[in-house]
């Protein structure tokens, strides 16, 4: 019976722990090229152009030029940043929730190359996280960008993925969310009774 009662409790909490899910672009390799335009990457839809788009201050656009060197965000797309603009090479895995610092509107970036704390190095992966809305006033979602930076021709965004559960956060590379404490403090009571069941045996 008490076996039965706790897999009912773990049956009914792990689902909420995977309620998040993980928007992926899967590997897309999208060049960056040397020029004043660069690439423009809606990155709510995946879509991309390489001239400016009309719906610039709609829509959640990354846009890397001059092959990454320069990187110049809309107001809903708001990467992590030191100082009053420089864009952060975020750790692999690290984590991105709101406890990190973002840009606070329209944003660009010069100063993100070269050896210093938080720089990208040319021509080696890096990440650029980030917090975007899909609308003006819309909730806020976290994600990440894995880049390549040239200054001797084309960058390149290899792929990028965000958590589509508002307010929760993920790992920087990776495709694992954040569980929310209060999901987590559902699945105690669960995770308490089956170690009781099995000290009994």
């Amino acid at each position: 019976m008490n076996r039965l009662i706790a897999s009912l409790i773990f049956s009914l909490a792990v689902p909420l722990l995977s309620s998040g899910a993980v928007v992926y672009s899967g590997i897309q390799d999208l060049t960056v090229p040397s020029a004043l335009d660069g690439l423009y990457l809606d990155i709510a839809t995946g879509t991309s152009t390489g001239t400016y788009p009309s719906d610039w201050n709609d829509k959640a656009y990354f846009n890397p030029f001059y092959g990454g060197v320069a990187i110049a965000t809309s107001d809903l797309f708001r990467p992590v940043i030191m100082g009053s603009d420089q864009v952060v090479n975020v750790i692999y895995q690290s984590l991105i929730d709101s406890s990190l610092t973002f840009a606070l509107g329209e944003n660009g970036s010069g100063t993100h190359i070269g050896a210093g704390p938080g720089q990208f190095a040319l021509g080696v992966e890096g990440f650029v996280a980030y917090q975007f809305q899909t609308t003006v006033g819309g909730p806020i979602m976290f994600g990440w960008a894995r880049v390549i930076f040239n200054n001797a021709g084309s960058g390149v965004v290899r792929d990028w993925a965000y958590n589509d559960t508002p307010g929760q956060g993920l790992y920087a590379g990776t495709l694992t969310v954040v569980p929310e404490p209060s999901r987590v403090l559902l699945l105690l009571p669960g995770w308490v009774l089956m170690l009781g069941l099995r000290r009994r045996r």
